[in-house]
């Protein structure tokens, strides 16, 4: 009998792996058999990356919003600071002419409006 290739190569453990790497494997092995093997883990797998995929289009659709509220709240905000001139100008205007009109109507008994007597009058 000849001894076969199995018997004359020397490998620290079989399948050529080591200690440490069987340690390795066993560990991965529990952890996937504790998610119920490897067709539950696949189906785990799926539904989280559906999961993260409807977050991004979730977010995606939050950031258009956000975007478009922005956008509103700066017109909003430009309207109304061109409200606020329009109105700081007609109340400029209102000032000019109650000026005015107090001119045009101030009374003759109105003390502003008489002449200082003087004894030679």
């Amino acid at each position: 009998m000849t001894p076969s290739n199995s018997d004359t190569i020397k490998s620290p453990a079989p399948n050529g792996l080591d200690s440490s790497s069987q340690g390795l494997l066993s560990a991965l092995w529990q952890w996937i058999k504790s998610y119920g093997g490897l067709s539950d883990l696949k189906r785990y797998n799926a539904a989280l990356k559906k999961s993260n995929e409807e977050l991004r289009k979730s977010n995606e659709e939050m950031r258009i919003l956000d975007e478009q509220k922005r956008i509103q709240h700066e017109q909003r905000l430009n309207d109304l600071r061109q409200e606020t001139a329009a109105l700081r100008q007609q109340n400029a205007k209102l000032a000019e002419l109650e000026l005015k009109l107090d001119i045009v109507l101030r009374s003759p008994d109105d003390p502003l409006n008489q002449t200082i007597s003087t004894e030679d009058n």
